[in-house]
C-alpha cells in the first residue's frame, strides 16, 4: 500500500520532479532531489521489506544502468520507505 502523504509514495504513482532513469512496476530511478544522485525506490508498497527476488531484480537493474558503481543503504531523511543511493566509483 502506497501512503499519500509520503514524498517517495507520490513519486511511485506518478509525481516525479528529477531525472528518471528507470521504471518497472516495482523500482523507480531517479535523481534524488535532495542530495541530486540517482536513487533507487521500491514502488510496490509503503515499506522497508523486499523478498529476495526483488532484491535479485534490484541487484541487476542497478548493475545494468550503473555499471561502476556502490549503494549507500543509509535512511536519512525518509525512514520507512526503502531508498537506496547509487554512487559512482572514483575512477582512477
Amino acid at each position: 500500500m502506497l501512503l499519500d502523504d509520503c514524498e517517495l509514495c507520490q513519486l511511485c504513482k506518478g509525481k516525479v520532479l528529477t531525472k528518471l532513469y528507470f521504471e518497472n512496476e516495482r523500482f523507480k530511478i531517479v535523481d534524488c532531489s535532495t542530495c541530486k544522485i540517482p536513487m533507487l525506490v521500491y514502488c510496490e508498497n509503503h515499506g522497508m521489506l523486499l523478498s529476495l527476488e526483488e532484491l535479485k531484480e534490484m541487484t541487476s537493474i542497478i548493475e545494468r544502468l550503473f555499471p561502476n558503481s556502490y549503494l549507500r543503504f543509509q535512511q536519512r531523511r525518509i525512514k520507512d520507505h526503502f531508498h537506496i543511493h547509487i554512487l559512482r566509483k572514483a575512477e582512477n
